[in-house]
């Protein structure tokens, strides 16, 4: 939450803010999440954790990028671009064709620096009924 708070309140608006930082904790579905799909967690040598990194495999043919936040103290120490390649390891042993995502305002260009391209126009996703701009991306595998 941290995450949504300090890094992106930059490019996004209070209301949309506050929306996407207010989700409730379900413990059942993280659960589930942990079960079916592939998270990491980063942490700094004390314990503290730094940010996470969710993907998926929605298909035979393509990975999704469910969620990668960082800290802003994290920021700019490569933490970002090695769950990336987390991401691409389980995508390449998985044999997928594509990853997707959904690129926020403030990660877009982050993604754009791995190769991904936009491959729509600018769509919102609606959270606790506030539409909160992000960018449809890709990166096809080889």
């Amino acid at each position: 939450m941290s995450s949504i708070r300090e890094v992106c309140a930059k490019d996004y608006t209070a209301i949309e803010i506050e929306a996407w930082s207010k989700q409730n904790f379900r413990a059942d579905l993280l659960a589930q999440s942990i079960e079916r799909d592939f998270i990491w967690v980063a942490e700094d040598g004390r314990g503290h954790i730094l940010g996470f990194g969710h993907f998926a495999v929605m298909s035979e043919e393509e990975g999704q990028v469910l969620g990668l936040y960082l800290i802003s103290e994290a920021l700019g120490k490569g933490l970002g671009k090695k769950m990336f390649s987390e991401f691409l390891r389980v995508a390449h042993d998985h044999k997928l064709k594509k990853i997707s995502l959904h690129a926020t305002k403030t990660g877009k260009s982050f993604y754009e620096s791995l190769g991904l391209l936009q491959i729509s126009s600018d769509t919102t996703v609606e959270m606790r009924g506030v539409p909160i701009p992000c960018f449809p991306m890709e990166l096809e595998l080889r």
